[in-house]
């Protein structure tokens, strides 16, 4: 079974939940090399102007690295642990799922 470093709002801290636990909203940390769930939606990153790279051999077949960014303002806004409540307020909307 698949886990993943959730964090938890009253621990103050990334604690491990399998995946099948992770709910629309859990921030979750994911690190080099690391499978995830693909419906993720990228708020931070420790490269340079919140830029990750995936690798998506599993849905599509194609083993190049795409580049993704991160939310550039909370990218900037998020430096540690202590701000992520005050940061990640609010609602998302994107696109349905397509081709």
């Amino acid at each position: 079974m698949k886990k993943a470093l959730v964090y938890d709002r009253t621990a103050r801290d990334y604690v491990e939940k399998l995946w099948e636990d992770i709910k629309v909203g859990d921030l979750i940390k994911v690190s080099c090399d690391e499978y995830l769930p693909a419906d993720i939606l990228i708020v931070q990153s420790s490269e340079n102007k919140g830029v990750c790279y995936i690798e998506t051999k599993n849905l599509d077949g194609e083993t190049n690295l795409k580049h993704k960014l991160a939310v550039k303002r909370i990218n900037n806004a998020l430096n540690d642990l202590e701000e992520v409540e005050d940061v990640l307020r609010g609602s998302i909307s994107c696109e349905k799922p397509n081709d």
